[in-house]
């Protein structure tokens, strides 16, 4: 009986096979079948898998004429289960140890590439170890210098701006002594003050000495010396605020060239930097990939060394003391009801189908006719 059903159900599979080929256009389908497959399907065809309700245990039966083959049967198809598991996960780790083997050394070329770059590139630039110190440090540069420059630039203005009064103050003809920086400084308010002094004492000695006088000329004298000196510091004020002014814009583009150049100095710093860590990013990168690649493999090769499954067998299939099927008492109960079953039920059956005449009002009734006579039984 199973080796029809296994010959029936190849064919309905066959064909259902074929209506599927055809249906999707004729397309090219995967032939598995081999010479074994025939047999392959009538040996599965007794075989029973059940997994059990919450729970990870599956119990495989078989079904045979033989019970010896039957226990056997049973503990073959969990042995082979538990071999192609074993094989599905060498023979993949397998081929990826083969793929990752291969990738392996492009990872390698690459990242010996980035570290040749980045040593070659360090070696042109003069760059022996970090530059983020020095960095920092010609940052601050620019920083400081951007403070004096514009320190610079408001004691230029402060300059320039004198002078500019200066220059208005000559050319309205007035005293320099209403300049603010000349009536302000100590020296000339030292000198007018000696000045005033020897007015007073020529003044007050006019009165009483004649102008050869030694005194008097002697005043005189120190009062011209004074006023000479009046006007040299005078001068010298004059002086040294248009050099001031032209000192001031000869330091401020000191500071604004000497800014530049610093600029540009740490702008260089900031692109060298900048590639180093582009080039150090791509090394790491790299790096991380081929250190991932290489975990990778080192875990497939030990995968595919592995000859043991998280499945085993619980509990192998013993040799029944007694056949499962078929179950006489049960089946002979089982016809003797059926059978007096079907009895009582044709009865009835023949019953409403073969109609007879029990009584003359009935014939009457039934033929529809008139009766002319009734014959008793003696």
């Amino acid at each position: 009986r199973s080796s029809v059903k296994s010959l029936f159900s190849n064919r309905k599979s066959s064909s259902s096979s074929r209506n599927s080929s055809d249906s999707t256009g004729g397309g090219e389908t995967l032939n598995i079948r081999s010479a074994y497959s025939a047999l392959a399907g009538a040996i599965g065809i007794d075989l029973i898998v059940e997994p059990m309700i919450e729970s990870r245990i599956v119990t495989i039966s078989y079904k045979s004429t033989d019970r010896k083959l039957a226990a056997l049967m049973a503990n073959r198809y969990a042995e082979a289960y538990i071999a192609t598991s074993v094989r599905m996960i060498t023979d993949p780790a397998q081929k990826s140890k083969v793929w990752f083997d291969a990738q392996l050394k492009s990872l390698r070329t690459r990242l010996e590439e980035s570290q040749a770059e980045l040593t070659a590139y360090q070696q042109n630039k003069g760059i022996v170890s970090t530059e983020e110190g020095r960095l920092n440090v010609e940052s601050a540069h620019v920083e400081d210098l951007t403070a004096q420059l514009a320190t610079a630039q408001q004691t230029t203005r402060n300059a320039v701006s004198e002078q500019r009064k200066l220059q208005e103050v000559i050319d309205s003809g007035a005293s320099l002594m209403t300049f603010r920086p000349v009536f302000d400084n100590p020296v000339v308010q030292k000198i007018k003050a000696e000045i005033r002094s020897l007015k007073g004492d020529i003044a007050e000695k006019s009165s009483s000495l004649g102008k050869n006088h030694p005194d008097m000329k002697k005043l005189n004298s120190e009062l011209y010396s004074a006023q000479r000196r009046l006007d040299s510091e005078i001068d010298e004020i004059i002086v040294g605020i248009t050099n001031a002014a032209d000192l001031s814009r000869e330091r401020e583009q000191g500071l604004e060239e000497a800014l530049k150049k610093q600029k540009t100095i740490v702008l260089d710093l900031k692109n060298q930097h900048d590639q180093i860590a582009v080039i150090k990013r791509e090394v790491e990168s790299a790096q991380a990939t081929y250190n991932a690649a290489l975990k990778q493999l080192n875990t497939t090769s030990m995968q595919s060394l592995i000859d043991q499954t998280n499945v085993s067998i619980i509990d192998g299939a013993n040799i029944p003391s007694s056949h499962a099927t078929p179950r006489v008492i049960v089946n002979l109960a089982l016809g003797a009801f059926g059978g007096l079953l079907l009895g009582v039920g044709l009865a009835l059956f023949m019953e409403l189908i073969i109609r007879r005449v029990h009584t003359r009002e009935e014939l009457i009734n039934e033929l529809n006719i008139p009766l002319l006579g009734h014959l008793k039984n003696i």
